[in-house]
């Protein structure tokens, strides 16, 4: 199975960038427009990225033992 963390710092940080704006546009969309969708994306979104933020850590940390 191919491993998902396999990426670069600099290409996780620019996903965190376009989770962030996609946060506030699916904010604004849930608050102008009452879609369940996308009140699901916004409410999981932050825990995605979290999720894989970590995942990402874990596999590319130096301090392994």
């Amino acid at each position: 199975m191919k491993n998902i963390y396999n990426i670069t710092k600099w290409q996780l940080i620019s996903m965190w960038a376009f989770g962030i704006f996609a946060y506030f546009m699916l904010r604004e969309m849930v608050t102008s427009v009452n879609h369940t969708f996308a009140f699901i994306l916004f409410a999981g979104m932050p825990f995605l990225l979290v999720f894989y933020t970590i995942g990402w850590r874990n596999v590319h940390c130096k301090c392994k033992e």
